[in-house]
């Protein structure tokens, strides 16, 4: 879950080369290189994210609305799920 969460929030912000990809993805997580190309895989067959091939080294990576829509969905599940321990705080501080 942690790599598609890294690949995902870094496509958000525009398409990426499959390398750069890696790399980002590799200096906040400890995953070997064929681990993220698999997730990217897994990513673009489930239609979140878009392989474009320019040539056999030039590889780009571009989120499809779809996957717009599950960045956007979790953001506001993580929100409520901070919203949530912050209420609970409160009320233990209350007691």
């Amino acid at each position: 879950p942690e790599v598609t969460i890294e690949i995902v929030t870094s496509l958000y912000y525009g398409p990426q080369r499959a390398s750069k990809l890696v790399e980002m993805v590799q200096e906040n997580l400890e995953v070997s290189e064929p681990t993220v190309y698999g997730v990217l895989q897994d990513l673009a067959e489930r239609g979140f994210v878009e392989k474009v091939v320019r040539s056999r080294r030039n590889v780009t990576y571009k989120l499809t609305d779809s996957g717009r829509d599950l960045i956007q969905r979790e953001h506001f599940d993580a929100i409520g799920d901070i919203m949530s321990l912050i209420k609970s705080a409160k009320r233990k501080r209350e007691l």
